[in-house]
C-alpha cells in the first residue's frame, strides 16, 4: 500500500513538472504607468525643442513608441498643422567634440523633409523643429502606442504640449569682473578685484551663415577693440570655466573672425551649445591690453584688465540666424 501510494506521488510530481515545462516563457512587462516626466513640455514658437525620453516604469526594454492621434487640447480637433512637413535642416548623426573641421560637421546635416512634431520611435523622445512658428500657440494633448516583446498597449492623452510665444534669442546672465594692480602701505604689491555694474543685450536676425558675435562696449556704447586692448579666451577657474572654443571644435581653437568691433563664432545647427558643454559654469572672455594700449586703459579706468564671464544655464540657442550680444561695461571708457 505504502508503495502505491510512493508511485502516485512521484506521478503526480511528473506531472506537475511537465505542465509548467509546457507553459510559455514570460515575454517582458509593460506598465500601465507609463508618462513623460516633462509634462506638460513647454516649446517656444520658432525654436528646436528636444524632451526626455519616455519613463518606462519598469518596463521591459527596449520601448518603440508610436505616435497615434495629437489633438488641440482645447477643441478637440486633430491638429494637423504639427504634422505638416517642411524642408527642414537636421541632424543625420551627433555632432560631438572629434568633428574639429566644418567639413565634419557639415557631413552630419542635411536638408529633409520633416514634421514639425514627430516622436522617435525608440524611446519616444518629443522632436520639434522650428517649424512651430507655423503652430497656433496653444495646448495639445496626444496619444501613441507603446510595445515591446511582450505586446503593446494604448496611452490617451499621455502629455500635454504647450506652444508658447516667446523671443528665440535668449538672456544671456553674465558678470564683469575688473583687476587693478596697486601697492599697499607697505609697498607691496596686490591685485584688486571689483564687480562694477554692466548691461546685456541681445539682437538675432535671419542669415545664410549661422553666427555669434561677442560685442563688449563701453559706458558710451564704443565697442571695445579686440585687438588693440588684447582679447582672449581666458580660464581663469579651472574648474568653473570654459574658453567658448570649446563649444566650438570646428574652428580649430579660435574666432571665426575677430574685428574693431566684436569676436565671432559660427554653429552648424541649434540648439547649441552641445552636450558636452554642462550648465553651471561660464565661458570666460579677457581683455588684457599690453605696451601703449596698456598705460592708456590704466590711465582712463584705473584697472588693468577685466574679463566677462557668460554662464552656460542661460546660454541656450534653439534657432538658426546671426546673433550679437553686447555687454556694456559701465565703469569702463576708452
Amino acid at each position: 500500500m505504502k508503495r502505491i501510494k510512493y508511485i502516485s506521488l512521484t506521478f503526480l510530481f511528473s506531472a506537475l513538472l511537465f505542465l509548467n515545462a509546457c507553459e510559455p516563457d514570460e515575454q517582458g512587462f509593460i506598465s500601465d504607468l507609463i508618462t513623460y516626466s516633462q509634462n506638460p513640455f513647454n516649446v517656444t514658437q520658432g525654436s528646436v525643442a528636444l524632451s526626455n525620453a519616455i519613463v518606462s516604469d519598469g518596463s521591459t526594454l527596449p520601448l518603440r513608441v508610436k505616435l497615434l492621434e495629437i489633438r488641440n487640447k482645447q477643441t478637440g480637433e486633430v491638429a494637423t498643422e504639427l504634422m505638416k512637413e517642411f524642408n527642414t535642416t537636421v541632424y543625420t548623426s551627433q555632432i560631438t567634440q572629434r568633428d574639429t573641421t566644418f567639413e565634419l560637421v557639415q557631413s552630419k546635416i542635411e536638408k529633409r523633409s520633416w514634421p514639425v512634431f514627430k516622436i522617435n520611435e525608440e524611446g519616444g523622445q518629443l522632436q520639434f523643429s522650428p517649424e512651430t512658428v507655423n503652430v497656433p500657440v496653444g495646448e495639445y494633448t496626444f496619444d501613441v502606442e507603446v510595445s515591446n516583446d511582450s505586446g503593446s498597449k494604448v496611452f490617451k492623452d499621455i502629455c500635454t504640449i504647450r506652444i508658447l510665444t516667446g523671443n528665440p534669442v535668449p538672456n544671456i546672465a553674465a558678470q564683469v569682473v575688473t583687476y587693478a594692480t596697486k601697492k599697499d602701505e607697505e609697498g607691496n604689491t596686490k591685485t584688486v578685484i571689483d564687480y562694477p555694474g554692466f548691461s546685456v543685450s541681445s539682437t538675432r536676425a535671419e542669415s545664410s551663415e549661422n553666427t555669434i558675435m561677442f560685442k563688449f562696449v563701453d559706458k558710451d556704447d564704443e565697442a571695445i577693440d579686440p585687438i588693440k586692448f588684447g582679447f582672449r579666451e581666458l580660464i581663469r577657474e579651472q574648474a568653473n570655466d570654459y574658453k567658448f572654443s570649446d563649444a566650438t571644435p570646428w574652428l580649430g581653437g579660435k574666432p571665426k573672425s575677430v574685428t574693431s568691433e566684436g569676436v565671432t563664432y559660427t554653429f552648424p545647427l541649434g540648439p547649441f551649445p552641445y552636450n558636452w558643454i554642462s550648465g553651471g559654469k561660464a565661458f570666460r572672455f579677457a581683455y588684457i591690453p599690453s605696451g601703449s594700449a596698456a598705460t592708456e586703459f590704466l590711465d582712463k579706468n584705473g584697472v588693468n584688465a577685466f574679463d566677462v564671464k557668460i554662464y552656460t544655464d542661460s546660454f541656450k540657442i534653439k534657432r538658426e540666424g546671426a546673433y550679437v550680444f553686447t555687454v556694456k561695461c559701465l565703469t569702463i571708457d576708452i
